[in-house]
């Protein structure tokens, strides 16, 4: 173990409600588990070297 804090998760919701359930989900499948901290970025323009949102295909 390198120390307290051993556990990193990158999540996207499309809500900020559908944070605590995800917890709870994490907290129910892994006992023990605390959460130590956590930061939210409120606007992702782009995401894992792809445009977010529907690809606009141009009409012939």
């Amino acid at each position: 173990m390198a120390g307290a804090t051993n556990l990193f998760v990158t999540a996207q919701l499309h809500d900020l409600r559908a944070l605590e359930p995800l917890l709870r989900r994490i907290r129910a499948a892994t006992p023990g588990i605390e959460v130590d901290d956590r930061q939210i970025v409120l606007r992702t323009v782009k995401s894992w070297r792809r445009l977010l949102g529907p690809t606009v295909v141009p009409s012939t």
